[in-house]
């Protein structure tokens, strides 16, 4: 973690040995284990928490998925017997087959819907439909016969 070879070690025992002294250097040491404990602890315990949390969320996501795999088991359960049941019921009184006339007096009494062709295929009509406010040329106007010929 920090990384720290012997010589480091050395190194930071003699700093401490000169600025504490030899006379409190062992308190000093136990209360920096003391606190290394509580640390490792600590750490300990975050981790634990942090475990226990994924555990809770995979058994979560295992009830999850087993209630999928059971609604997947339900959907496609084929029950054999219920559904030879059915089809034995089916073949001994069959449907009765739809009435042509009926469907066919049914369709001739409904009125057919009346069309109204309210868009005119004429050019002017369709002109003024594409284009609103424009007043659109009927025909072309001629030259009239009095005007000079140049």
């Amino acid at each position: 973690m920090l990384d720290l070879g012997w010589q480091e070690l050395l190194v930071i025992g003699a700093l401490a040995l000169i600025v504490v002294g030899p006379k409190d250097l062992p308190s000093l040491l136990r209360t920096l284990g003391q606190y290394a404990g509580k640390i490792r602890g600590m750490a300990r315990e975050f981790q634990r928490t942090m475990d226990d949390a994924a555990r809770e969320s995979d058994l979560a996501n295992l009830k999850e998925i087993k209630d999928i795999g059971n609604d997947i088991r339900k959907a496609t359960k084929f029950d054999f017997e219920e559904q030879g049941k059915k089809a034995a019921e089916s073949l001994m009184n069959p449907p009765k087959p739809a009435d042509p006339l009926a469907e066919f007096e049914k369709v001739k009494k409904e009125p057919e819907p009346e069309k109204e062709d309210k868009v005119s295929s004429t050019p002017e009509v369709v002109a003024e439909a594409s284009v609103p406010n424009q007043k659109t040329p009927v025909a072309a106007a001629e030259p009239a016969e009095d005007s000079p010929k140049a």
